[in-house]
């Protein structure tokens, strides 16, 4: 039928095209919510499953092709109305101290700011952990364990480089991301037909290249920063 940038066009004025694609693409978006919440996110058990399906359909009316990938989007729509729902039920959390760059900041107000910067150190490195086993379980969902990961990673940086660069080729293509989140497995023949690379190196590549997109089209800011994309 085309593109998915062309589907989701078609979609907003068809009800049904659009109630299909959220079917489609509900494990991306279940994904989405639970990176965004920090722990998984089970559909029509956890009320952020359905702010997160609602926000991808608003992700469909709102989508116009200028604006670059559908799916990158739809992410970011679908974690700011998250980021909306939570401030909605835990108002004081908007609050900021209204003399926080007063003058007389005080010895007291300085050890309470080591203290919540210790507190920040502490949530961090939790943040990191969590961030990691959802990265495990989503690379699960692909049939790819960490060992296995380890296993296929590229020795040398160069090549390590033009898996990298293809990654970040592959999230930006709707049509091969479209294939890819339909089948779970990479789209090969789309891939060479539009991008120059050898068939046997980019099937060598294969696991490595997914746990990329991965990252890339996921909420894992810890691991994102940690890898070196330029």
């Amino acid at each position: 039928m085309g593109t998915l940038a062309e589907k989701v066009v078609l979609a907003k004025g068809d009800r049904t095209m659009r109630e299909e694609l959220v079917r489609e693409y509900m494990p991306f978006i279940l994904g989405c919510a639970s990176k965004q919440s920090g722990r998984y996110i089970r559909q029509g058990v956890d009320d952020e499953s359905g702010i997160a399906m609602m926000a991808f359909d608003e992700a469909i009316s709102r989508y116009e092709i200028e604006k670059g990938g559908f799916l990158s989007f739809a992410k970011q729509v679908i974690g700011r109305r998250l980021i909306d729902d939570y401030r909605k039920r835990n108002p004081k959390n908007n609050a900021l101290p209204m003399d926080f760059n007063s003058s007389d900041y005080s010895a007291r107000a300085y050890e309470a700011s080591s203290a919540d910067d210790a507190y920040r150190r502490k949530k961090e490195t939790e943040e990191r952990m969590e961030e990691i086993e959802a990265y495990k379980r989503e690379l699960g969902s692909w049939g790819i364990s960490f060992t296995r990961l380890v296993e296929n990673s590229p020795k040398h940086e160069r090549l390590r480089r033009e898996y990298k660069d293809l990654a970040l080729a592959i999230v930006r293509d709707d049509g091969i991301m479209d294939e890819l989140m339909r089948t779970h497995r990479l789209p090969i023949n789309k891939i060479t037909d539009k991008i120059e690379i050898p068939r046997k190196k980019l099937e060598r590549g294969r696991i490595y290249i997914l746990s990329l997109v991965v990252v890339l089209t996921g909420d894992y800011r810890y691991i994102r920063d940690y890898i070196e994309w330029r």
